[in-house]
């Protein structure tokens, strides 16, 4: 957010150093790329977003438009989804410990919305008292329970344990834990975070899929959201495992692009 320091950062990246940069929307070494002539390969959600085979919500947001265009820019994208569109679109990465887990269903939601504060959170869930809840906060120093509530302090174990295990999912429209509730079966409620284009899209593909969604916790969702917990609405895709296909593409794809990345496959190739 310091403009200064944001062009100083761009100047001082060696981008002459590399035979090709992949971005995940970085910006910095993405720019440094662009200005320095270096190829750019993004790969992530974002990238994709703006191709014209991608669903997109019926409101747009027009900066949020022009910042996905503008803030890392590339000379190819490659892309994750929850759909395999074409060749530039792969299978979201799913975590080792989700592929290797045995998954089952102990009865309880695993909640996770960084967007909302705790109280806001437990006190629209504590609505719900015949519900086991297990919050996930970025805000809790220790962990503990309140009435049908478990509050745990963010930790990537016991998070893993909770969602293998957990009846439904509930959780902000990211693209990481959304691909995760739907590898592994479990019915999701999605709340896209405010202002968050990329989260507005995703929600959107998610409703296409039938994965249920409120705009926001409110008082007013109750009806919506007890619907939701009392319906078998489980949705389950299968994301086969492609980091070498993602290699194998970005080769591939790169082959035309300059002498110096062809000379660079080249060598990866040998090796």
């Amino acid at each position: 957010m310091n403009p200064v320091r944001f062009i100083q950062d761009i100047l001082a990246f060696p981008a002459n150093d590399y035979d090709f940069i992949i971005s995940d929307f970085e910006p910095i070494s993405a720019w440094a790329g662009k200005i320095k002539k270096v190829p750019v390969i993004a790969l992530s959600n974002q990238a994709i977003l703006l191709e014209k085979y991608i669903p997109k919500p019926k409101t747009r947001d027009f900066l949020a438009l022009a910042i996905l265009k503008y803030y890392s820019p590339s000379n190819v994208k490659l892309g994750y989804s929850y759909i395999k569109f074409n060749e530039q679109v792969f299978s979201p990465m799913i975590r080792n410990e989700l592929r290797n887990s045995v998954i089952s269903d102990q009865g309880h939601y695993t909640v996770y919305l960084p967007s909302y504060s705790d109280e806001k959170i437990i006190d629209f869930l504590s609505k719900f008292k015949n519900t086991k809840w297990q919050l996930f906060s970025k805000n809790a120093a220790f962990d503990y329970k309140t009435a049908n509530i478990e509050i745990f302090k963010i930790d990537k174990e016991k998070f893993t344990t909770s969602i293998v295990n957990c009846t439904g999912i509930v959780c902000n429209a990211g693209f990481e834990t959304t691909s995760e509730a739907l590898f592994l079966g479990k019915k999701m409620m999605a709340i896209p975070q405010k202002n968050q284009y990329e989260q507005q899209c995703n929600t959107h593909l998610l409703n296409l899929l039938g994965v249920h969604s409120i705009d926001k916790i409110d008082n007013k969702k109750y009806d919506i959201f007890r619907y939701w917990i009392e319906s078998d609405q489980k949705i389950q895709l299968e994301f086969p495992d492609m980091p070498y296909n993602i290699v194998e593409r970005i080769l591939s794809l790169e082959l035309e692009y300059s002498t110096k990345l062809s000379k660079s496959i080249i060598q990866t190739e040998l090796i």
